[in-house]
């Protein structure tokens, strides 16, 4: 019950009395967002420092990424 009040909080699910809890529109939007976010400032800056510190090329990088 705590997990659907948070998403309900969160803006993820709405609750239609009688009826039930369905997914909000954007939902899937915010959680990217979110996600995205919590990527760039949690883990980017320790990926970053572990790249440098191992010397990889950043085009190197990008073309193995897009292979």
């Amino acid at each position: 019950a705590k997990a659907y009040q948070t998403f309900q909080e969160e803006g993820l699910v709405v609750v239609k009395r009688g009826v039930g809890m369905f997914v909000a529109p954007q939902a899937a939007e915010r959680l990217r967002t979110t996600e995205r976010r919590d990527f760039l400032e949690n883990r980017w800056p320790g990926i970053v420092s572990h790249i440098r510190r191992i010397g990889l090329d950043v085009e190197d990088l990008v073309e193995r990424a897009l292979v």
